[in-house]
Formats: C-alpha cells, structure tokens, sequence
C-alpha cells in the first residue's frame, strides 16, 4: 500500500507521539476547549496540542482524525469560542 506524501509526513511528524505513548500515557481534560487528550502529546500539562498551538505557539500534532478522533493526540476537534476567534483572525 502506497501512503500520499502527507500521509507519510504526519507519520513522521508524529513519530515522537507514538514512541511515547507505548505504555505510560495518561489522558487529560483540555482547560481551554473540554477535548479528552493524551498527556504526552502536548508541550502544556493542561491543554491539548491544539490549543497549545494556538494560544501559545507550541508545535502542533499533525491531526489524522479516526473515528472521531485524532489517532496521535486523541483530540476530538472541539475548539472554545476564544480558539474559534483567534483562528478567524489569522
């Protein structure tokens, strides 16, 4: 099975996620947007990748929804009003 290049880009982007994830990953409830997220996916011990990207520029995971979910972060896509804001205004 041949994978398109952004495929394999966020495959890699996110290689990190996944080799620390193996057996010790907790799950969080994001301050900002509600969303469950696995802990060690984000820079912040609070916030999802998502809204540590946006609220204060931290690397963001390469999002590959299944099922309703990110496969490396867990995120469900919620975003907080302020966060729908701010990326207006981008």
């Amino acid at each position: 099975m041949v994978c398109p290049p952004q495929a394999d880009k966020a495959y890699q982007t996110n290689q990190h996620l996944r080799e620390r994830s193996v057996n010790k990953d907790e799950y969080c409830i994001c301050d900002e947007c509600g969303s469950k997220f696995l802990k060690s996916s984000s820079k912040m011990m609070t916030l999802c990748p998502e809204c540590a990207h946006v609220l204060y520029g931290y690397p963001n995971c390469a999002h590959a929804f299944k099922n309703g979910r990110c496969i490396y972060c867990h995120w469900d896509g919620s975003q907080s009003e302020y966060v729908k804001r701010l990326k207006r205004t981008e």
